[in-house]
C-alpha cells in the first residue's frame, strides 16, 4: 500500500515514486467479523499549485453502522474503522459517468491510508487540468460511492524540494517476539517533493550506557509506512536481547543518497531543504526498545508487522511459506509444519514422536500400520526386528532368534561361527563326513573321533586329548597346545629350521633372574647374559653405552666418533702439556709450560692467557685474534638500517646490541636528514654524562656531524657503545631520520 500523500504529475505521463515493496503475495482468506455498514463518501478538493495540484481529502463526516444504528466518529485512531481512500483521476471529465456512484471512465487511481487527518496532499507535475473522484472504504471491505468529482491544472512555474521534521517521525513503535517494528508518520502537508524517511539504529547492552556520541547504523530508507526491525542481538549469556534506539530523518526527491548509509556524510551532501536533521527517539525515559518483549494487543493488531496471523481457525487456498505451531509448541510439545524447509514435527522440537526431514526421512517413536507396508528396502538402525511376540527376532548386533528354521540352501559366509555349541547328531543329523571336502576348522570338539577317517586337510586349533604322536605320520600343524611336551622331543627337521618368537614373547633358561642369574632374549630385540664371547666384530649402534670403571686394552686410535663425558684427559703427567677437564677447571682447556705454570686458560666465556684477560660474549663468530700476544679487534660490515622515525632534542638509547653484542665497539654510522634545514646530530657512550658541545657547527668531533638539505642531507660520524652494545644520541631540533649501521669493530 502506498504510504505517500504526495504523488507528482508530469506533462508527459504520470509517474509513482518506487515504493520499495516486495510482490504481492498469494491469496489468503480469513474468515472474520463482518460489517455491513457502509461508509459516507468523502468530500474531496483539488487546487492548482506549481507543477502541481494539491489534493485534500476530507472523511466522511460519520460512518454509520447499520446492523446497530451506531455511529463511530471519524477521529481517533484505531476506533474509527475507516481504511482507505481510492483516488480517480482523468484527463477528461465525467469519471462516474453513469452517475451510478462507482468510476467507470479514467486514466489510473492510487490508494491513501485513511490516517486521522483531514489534509491529503497528492501532487501530478502537468500543464493540463486533471478531474478527480474518491471513494472511502472500510476494514471490513465495505466502499462508499464516488465522491463528486472536482478539477484542477497545475501552475507552469516550479518550486524547490523542501521537507521537515515532525516532532516525532515515529508515529508509533511495537515490541514483542524478537521484531521491534516502526510505524512511520504519513507525509506532512507543507512538504514539497517529499521523498521518504531514513532510518538508522544505536544500541546498548541491558544494564549499559548509550554510545556517547553515538553510533548510528544505517537500517532503512524508502516510503515505509512500516519498517521491521530483525535479527536482532542478544546479551551474551543473559539471554536477553539488546535495548535499540532511532533516528529518522526526511529526504527529498533529488536528494544525494550517494552516502546514505553514513549518517554523518549525508548531512554534508545535502542541504536542509533536502535531507532533514531527524528526530530521535529512545523509548520511555530513554530506556529504549526492548524486541524481547512479549506479544501485546498492539502487535497482535497489526498482524502484518508481527509477520504471524493469529486465531482458531484459518481458511484459505493458499498459504505462501512460513511456519505454522501450535500454541503448546515447546521441546517436548506441540506441532509444527515449516513449509519453507518442507519439514514436519509432531510431539516438540527435542525429541519429536513422529518427524518427516526436508530429504523425506520419517521417523517416529513407534508405529501400527492396519494394512500392508511396501518398501524397495528397509533400514532398521538401533533397533530391534520382532515378530510375533519374539518367536522370530533380530537384534541391532544382527543376531537371529527363532523357533525353527526352514532353509533350501544355507550359505555360512567367511568368518562366521557357531556360538560355541556343538556340531552333533542331535544339531544336524545325516552329516556324513564325506561331506566336508574343504576348509578349515576352528576350534572343534567331535568326541569319538577315528584319525583313520581323516586322510588328508588341514586343521586350525585343535584340542585332542590324549593323542599318540606315534599316529602322526605327516602333515602340518597350525596352533598346538601340547601340555607336558619334553624339550628333547623338539628336534629341529632340517639345517634351515628356524624358531621364531613373537615381539612380545621371550627365550629365558629356567633359572633366569634380572640382574643376577641365567639368560633372557626377549621379541623385542632387548637380551641379557652374563659372560659373552664375540669371536667376530662388536658393532654397537648410536645411543649404546658401556657400564663399568674401565675398559682395558682400548686403544685412543680406534676411538673415532661420539662424546666422551666426565673424565680428565692429558698429553703428559707433569711438565709441559694440555689437559681438559682436571680437578680445577672441570669444564675447560689448560695449558702448563715446562715449569708446570698455567699460561692459557679457555672456557665457555673466556680466554685468559699470559699477557691477559678477554671475554667474548655475544662474539657472533666465535673468533678471538692474537698478534704477538695482544688481543686484536675484529672489523664486520653490517650495512643494517637501525633507525628511521622523528629524532627529537633529548637524549636516547639506540639499540645496536643484536648488531654489534652486548658489549664495548666502536661503530660507523651513515645518518640521513630527511626534513627542510641543516640538522646536528651528537652521540655519546651509554650511561656517561660526558658529551660533545652542543654547538656542533663550531667545536665538531667524531662523535657528532651537521647534515644539510638538497644534495648533502648525508653525513658519518664514529661513535661507542657501552657494555650493553647501546648508544645514546639526540638532535638540535626534531627531524625526521634515517640511520644506518655501515660497520664496527669489537
Amino acid at each position: 500500500m502506498i504510504n505517500r500523500e504526495l504523488l507528482h504529475v508530469y506533462n508527459e505521463a504520470v509517474r509513482f515514486a518506487t515504493t520499495q515493496f516486495t510482490k504481492w503475495s498469494d491469496q489468503q482468506t480469513v474468515v472474520i467479523a463482518t460489517d455491513p455498514g457502509t461508509p459516507d463518501l468523502p468530500v474531496l478538493q483539488a487546487v492548482g499549485v506549481d507543477q502541481a495540484i494539491d489534493l485534500t481529502i476530507t472523511p466522511p463526516t460519520q460512518n454509520v453502522e447499520k446492523d446497530t444504528g451506531v455511529v463511530l466518529p471519524t477521529t481517533g485512531f484505531p476506533v474509527n474503522d475507516l481504511r482507505e481512500y481510492v483516488v480517480y483521476f482523468s484527463t477528461s471529465a465525467d469519471i462516474d459517468s453513469d452517475s451510478d456512484g462507482v468510476p467507470d471512465s479514467y486514466d489510473g487511481s492510487f490508494t491513501v491510508e485513511a490516517h486521522n487527518t483531514k489534509d491529503s496532499r497528492k501532487s501530478f507535475p502537468c500543464t493540463v487540468e486533471y478531474h478527480f473522484v474518491a471513494t472511502c472504504g472500510d476494514k471490513h471491505g465495505n466502499v462508499s460511492t464516488c465522491s463528486t468529482e472536482v478539477s484542477a491544472t497545475p501552475i507552469a512555474s516550479g518550486y524547490a524540494p523542501s521537507v521537515v521534521d515532525y516532532g516525532n517521525n515515529l508515529e508509533e513503535v511495537y515490541e514483542g517476539c524478537g521484531i521491534i517494528a516502526l510505524k512511520l508518520q504519513p507525509p506532512k502537508s507543507d512538504w514539497e517533493k517529499g521523498g521518504g524517511y531514513i532510518v538508522y539504529y544505536d544500541e546498548k547492552t541491558s544494564g549499559g550506557s548509550w554510545p556517547s556520541p553515538a553510533t548510528w547504523t544505517y537500517l532503512y530508507h524508502g516510503l515505509g509506512p512500516i519498517v521491521l526491525h530483525k535479527q536482532l542481538e542478544s546479551d551474551s549469556g543473559s539471554g536477553d536481547f539488546r535495548l535499540y534506539k532511532y533516528k529518522v530523518r526526511v529526504f527529498a526527491q533529488g536528494a544525494d543518497l550517494t552516502n546514505v548509509t553514513d549518517d554523518s556524510q549525508l548531512s554534508l551532501d545535502n542541504t536542509s531543504g533536502e535531507v532533514t536533521t531527524g528526530t530521535i527517539d529512545d523509548g520511555v525515559a530513554s530506556a529504549g526498545y526492548d524486541p524481547s518483549q512479549a506479544d501485546n494487543a498492539a502487535l497482535i493488531a497489526e498482524t502484518i508487522i508481527a509477520e504471524r496471523f493469529l486465531g482458531n481457525e484459518f481458511v484459505g487456498q493458499t498459504f505462501a511459506g512460513g511456519i505454522f505451531r501450535s500454541t503448546n509448541w515447546g521441546t517436548s510439545a506441540g506441532s509444527e509444519f515449516d513449509a519453507s524447509a518442507g519439514t514436519l514435527k509432531l510431539g516438540g522440537s527435542s525429541s519429536p514422536k513422529f518427524s518427516v526431514a526436508a530429504t523425506g526421512v520419517m521417523t517416529a517413536t513407534e508405529g501400527n500400520f492396519s494394512g500392508a507396508v511396501t518398501s524397495s528396502s528397509v533400514t532398521i538402525t538401533g533397533g530391534t526386528l520382532n515378530i510375533n511376540s519374539g518367536v522370530f527376532s533380530v537384534s541391532a548386533a544382527g543376531a537371529v532368534v527363532a523357533s525353527s528354521i526352514s532353509c533350501t540352501n544355507l550359505a555360512v559366509g567367511a568368518g562366521s561361527t557357531w556360538g560355541g555349541n556343538a556340531l552333533g547328531t542331535a544339531y544336524i543329523p545325516n552329516l556324513n563326513c564325506d561331506k566336508i571336502t574343504s576348509g578349515t576348522f576352528g576350534t572343534v570338539r567331535i568326541p569319538n573321533l577315528n584319525c583313520d577317517k581323516i586322510t588328508s586337510g588341514t586343521f586350525g586349533t585343535v584340542r585332542i586329548p590324549n593323542l599318540s604322536c606315534d599316529k602322526i605320520t605327516s602333515g602340518e600343524f597350525g596352533v598346538l597346545r601340547i601340555p607336558n611336551l619334553a624339550f628333547s622331543k623338539i628336534i629341529a627337521g632340517t639345517n634351515t629350521a628356524s624358531l621364531t618368537v613373537g615381539s612380545g614373547g621371550y627365550i629365558a633358561s629356567s633359572n633366569y633372574s634380572a640382574g643376577s642369574a641365567g639368560f633372557k632374549i626377549q621379541g623385542s630385540g632387548n637380551a641379557e647374559f652374563n659372560d659373552v664371547t664375540v669371536r667376530g666384530a662388536l658393532v654397537a649402534q648410536s645411543g649404546s653405552s658401556i657400564s663399568g670403571t674401565y675398559l682395558n686394552n682400548i686403544n685412543a686410535d680406534d676411538i673415532t666418533a661420539g662424546t666422551i663425558t666426565a673424565r680428565k684427559y692429558r698429553t703428559a703427567t707433569s711438565g709441559a702439556r694440555i689437559e681438559i677437564g682436571n680437578a680445577t677447571y672441570p669444564n675447560e682447556i689448560s695449558g702448563y709450560n715446562a715449569g708446570g705454570g698455567l699460561n692459557l686458560l679457555i672456557g665457555p666465556q673466556s680466554v685468559q692467557t699470559d699477557y691477559g684477560y678477554f671475554d667474548y660474549i655475544g662474539h657472533t663468530t666465535g673468533v678471538c685474534n692474537l698478534i704477538d700476544g695482544q688481543v686484536t679487534g675484529r672489523f664486520s660490515y653490517s650495512g643494517s638500517q637501525v633507525y628511521t622515525g622523528t629524532k627529537g632534542t633529548s637524549w636516547e638509547n639506540l639499540n645496536l646490541s643484536s648488531i654489534v653484542g652486548s658489549r664495548r665497539a666502536l661503530v660507523l654510522l651513515r645518518i640521513y636528514n630527511n626534513t627542510a634545514g641543516v640538522k646536528s646530530y651528537r652521540f655519546r657512550i651509554d650511561g656517561t654524562s660526558i658529551e660533545q658541545a652542543a654547538q656542533v657547527e663550531n667545536y665538531p668531533g667524531i662523535f657528532s656531524c651537521r647534515c644539510g638539505i638538497g644534495s648533502v642531507r648525508y653525513n658519518y660520524v664514529w661513535a661507542q657503545t657501552g657494555t650493553n652494545g647501546y648508544v645514546e644520541w639526540c638532535a638540535n631540533a626534531s627531524a625526521s631520520t634515517t640511520v644506518v649501521l655501515l660497520s664496527y669493530i669489537s
